[in-house]
């Protein structure tokens, strides 16, 4: 997965079934790559949906409705599913639009994937700034959680000392993300959040507004951390949800440290 982008993934399966249509309709055009990976994700959906108006863009080259090249798109990738990619649903939305809707599991594939994450600061804001309280209290807040279940041994960290990019809980690959599934809103607002931000920040052709994504991040962690429980019941009834809410809790905390390190001078504790 290049770069993080869920986008490009996607772009290279869109590509694929391009080229296999164009083939089937022998259709030869030479066209831009990047009339591929034009996707946006739907925030407004209940599951992580990309929009991609490919056949749109596709129609107008070809001279035919986008209704029907979106019909030929669907077809394809559901003949030659397990060819492209088993974990992903196309659909139709209308108008000649693709729906992308990837599933729980490719987002538990993901996930681990986005516990390396790292961000490569030459792209960030050039006059740093202070942080306020709030976005250095939510970050103390999780190392305090992390460093706890660390202590009463529910995850394994491979570091107390919870710097940038150099801790990570050990065997995150182990930890059974599905197990998130089951409460899916306060879950899957996490994920997208984490989704969405990192589409616009990897995306190196557009201005960032860095502040603005720093705020969606801390909204987004303010939200889990209220919503989510670790201790009691849970992890006496549950010890694999706890788990899993704490590897979700460490893979966005990375994102969001490194975030802020792209946009503050400071630098954050671990406890207030």
């Amino acid at each position: 997965m290049d770069k993080f982008l869920v986008s490009n993934f996607l772009g290279d399966i869109l590509c694929q079934i391009y080229w296999e249509w164009q083939r089937n309709k022998n259709k030869i055009v030479s066209i831009s790559d990047d009339i591929f990976y034009n996707l946006t994700l739907n925030e407004k959906k209940d599951t992580v949906t990309f929009n991609s108006p490919i056949c749109l863009r596709l129609a107008k080259i070809y001279s035919l409705h986008s209704n029907i090249l979106a019909q030929d798109f669907v077809r394809f990738y559901d003949k030659n599913q397990f060819k492209y990619y088993p974990n992903l649903t196309i659909h139709i939305s209308g108008n000649g639009w693709l729906e992308l809707t990837v599933t729980n599991k490719f987002l538990e594939e993901y996930l681990t994937y986005l516990s390396s994450y790292y961000f490569n600061n030459e792209y960030a804001i050039k006059n740093k700034q202070s942080a306020d309280f709030k976005h250095i209290y939510i970050y103390s807040r999780f190392c305090s959680i992390l460093i706890s279940a660390h202590e009463h041994n529910i995850i394994t960290l491979n570091s107390l000392n919870l710097s940038e990019n150099l801790w990570h809980i050990l065997d995150i690959k182990n930890i059974k993300l599905n197990h998130l599934q089951n409460n899916i809103d306060c879950y899957l607002g996490l994920v997208k959040t984490l989704i969405y931000c990192i589409e616009i920040t990897e995306n190196k052709q557009k201005k960032v507004n860095y502040l603005s994504i720093v705020e969606k991040m801390y909204q987004a962690l303010m939200a889990w951390e209220k919503n989510c429980r670790i201790w009691g019941e849970v992890k006496e009834k549950n010890i694999d949800l706890s788990r899993a809410r704490l590897g979700l809790s460490a893979i966005a905390l990375r994102y969001y440290h490194n975030l802020c390190k792209s946009v503050f001078i400071d630098d954050f504790p671990s406890e207030l």
